[in-house]
C-alpha cells in the first residue's frame, strides 16, 4: 500500500534521463580496508559504539531515544526544546562559557530532533576527544531551563515555526507523516504546534530530561583519531557510568505506529510549483 502527498498547482511532463550503469563494488571490496567499529555497553546499559580511523579530527557525539514519536497533544514539540537549551549554557558552564571553550579548542557542536531520536554530537581535532566527552556529558545533563532561558527559546521557536509554513517542502513532508500515520504519535512533527510550544514550561522540560535521558536510551558514539573502543569505553564510564535506570514518573511509550495507505491533495494555484511526496511500506 502507499501514500501520495501532492501541493501545488499543476503537472508537468517528467523530464527524460539517462543512467549509465557502472560496476558496483562488492560489500566485501568496501568494507576490506574499513577500520573496526568497536561496541561496548556498560553495567547501567549505556552504549559505546567507537571507531578509530587514525585521522588528526575526530565527531563524537551521544544518540538518545526520544523524539516526537513520545509526546503527546499537550507536550508536543517537548524533545526539540529541550535540545535547543542545550547550546545555552549549563551549571557548570555559562552560555558565553560554553562557546568559548568550543572555539578555543577549534570545535562545532551541532544538534537535531526527529521523531524517534535526539542527537548532540562535537567535531573536533583528536587530541580533544576527552574535552568534548566532558562538554557532550555536561550540556546534557545540567543544561540550565532557568524561566529566562526557557521564555527566550520559546520565543525564537515560535518565530521559527512560522517561517516554516514557507517552506512547501517541509510541509509536504510533515503532511505526508500526517496523513500516512493518521492517529499515532509517528504523525506528530518534532517541532510541535504554536498552542503546545506555548504550553511547554521549565518543569515540563525537566520532567522530559529525567523521564527519557536514561542510560539504557543512550548510545555514545565516535569516529576519528583518539577514539579507541578501550578509550572511548572508559570516557563513557567516567561521565555516564552513574546514571540510573530509575524513572521517576513512568517509561517513555512511543506508542504503536500504524501506516495508512491514502492519497492527500491540497491544491493552490497561487503556488508556482509542485511539491509531491511518495511513501510506501516495506
Amino acid at each position: 500500500m502507499a501514500l501520495r502527498f501532492v501541493i501545488g498547482s499543476s503537472l508537468r511532463p517528467v523530464l527524460n534521463t539517462q543512467v549509465r550503469n557502472v560496476a558496483a563494488l562488492s560489500i566485501k571490496d568496501v568494507l576490506a580496508n574499513q577500520p573496526t567499529c568497536e561496541v561496548h555497553t556498560l553495567k547501567n546499559g549505556f552504549r559505546v559504539a567507537a571507531e578509530d580511523n587514525g585521522k588528526q579530527t575526530a565527531t563524537v557525539g551521544v544518540w538518545i531515544e526520544t523524539g516526537s514519536r513520545y509526546e503527546n497533544e499537550g507536550n508536543n514539540g517537548v524533545a526539540h526544546f529541550l535540545e535547543r537549551l542545550m547550546h545555552k549554557g549549563t551549571s557548570k558552564r555559562a552560555s558565553k562559557a560554553l562557546e568559548s571553550e568550543l572555539e578555543a579548542i577549534g570545535a562545532r557542536m551541532q544538534s537535531y530532533t526527529t521523531r524517534d531520536r535526539t542527537a548532540v554530537f562535537v567535531q573536533s581535532s583528536s587530541e580533544d576527544v576527552e574535552k568534548v566527552v566532558d562538554i557532550l556529558a555536561d550540556v546534557l545533563r545540567n543544561s540550565k531551563l532557568d524561566s529566562s532561558a526557557v521564555e527566550a527559546e520559546r520565543e525564537v521557536l515560535l518565530r521559527e515555526l512560522e517561517e516554516k509554513e514557507g517552506d512547501l517542502q517541509g510541509v509536504t513532508m510533515d503532511n505526508l507523516h500526517l496523513a500516512a500515520y493518521q492517529g499515532t504519535s509517528m504523525s506528530k512533527s518534532p517541532l510541535g504546534t504554536s498552542t503546545s510550544l506555548k504550553a511547554i514550561s521549565g518543569q515540563h522540560l525537566k520532567e522530559w530530561q529525567e523521564d527519557n535521558y536514561r542510560p539504557i536510551r543512550m548510545v555514545l558514539s565516535a569516529v576519528g583519531g583518539g577514539c579507541s573502543g578501550s578509550k572511548l569505553q572508559g570516557l563513557a564510564e567516567k561521565y555516564f557510568g552513574d546514571l540510573s535506570n530509575e524513572y521517576p514518573r513512568k517509561v517513555p511509550e512511543g506508542g504503536g505506529i500504524r501506516f495508512t495507505g491514502c492519497e492527500y491533495r491540497y491544491r493552490n494555484d497561487y503556488i508556482p510549483h509542485m511539491y509531491a511526496a511518495v511513501a510506501l511500506r516495506a
